[in-house]
């Protein structure tokens, strides 16, 4: 509940008893490479990290009053605030995170997969995070791209027929290059 800005405020919460809160949010600020606020306001500082996050998943600063958003917008909302959190946690933690991403743009438009995707993967790796992205869709992929086949379950587990890349796995296995 609440509004965009309200839910991209909420990694915020967690260093409500931290003594070095105002640290790690400059920090964080300086991570995310903007000015620290000239009163040193920490409000203002928040507000900077948040416009920056929208900005990485392609999100319009307009949105950060609403309430109700679409499904798309609701899904880019979700993915800046992790990317809020990641400033957050390499501030803190002097260490970089790794990103975890599964069919996160399973419900946006081509357009839309595209620039969130860029926006991801430039910031991620310009602050040497780790980024793994699952997705069916092999077209917005970026970087090094590797595939599974996994075989029937048995004794309630996977087994792995294959891994490697997409180019080898449409070699070796019929399944696999039915689908791709």
């Amino acid at each position: 509940k609440g509004t965009v800005g309200d839910n991209l405020k909420l990694p915020f919460r967690t260093l409500e008893d931290n003594p070095r809160k105002k640290k790690i949010v400059f920090d964080a600020l300086r991570l995310a490479e903007l000015p620290l606020p000239a009163d040193g306001d920490i409000e203002s500082a928040v507000h900077s990290i948040v416009r920056k996050a929208l900005k990485v998943v392609g999100l319009p600063e307009a949105k950060l009053g609403q309430i109700g958003v679409s499904g798309g917008e609701r899904t880019r909302a979700v993915v800046a605030r992790a990317v809020v959190r990641m400033y957050l946690i390499i501030a803190a933690k002097q260490r970089s995170p790794i990103m975890v991403a599964d069919e996160v743009t399973s419900n946006l438009d081509p357009e839309t997969k595209r620039e969130m995707m860029e926006g991801l993967v430039q910031e991620t790796r310009r602050l040497g995070v780790t980024f793994v992205f699952t997705s069916h869709d092999e077209i917005i992929i970026p970087g090094e791209v590797i595939g599974l086949v996994l075989g029937p379950v048995a004794e309630n587990a996977f087994s792995i027929k294959a891994v490697g890349s997409v180019e080898l796995l449409r070699k070796l296995d019929s399944t696999y290059r039915l689908i791709y």
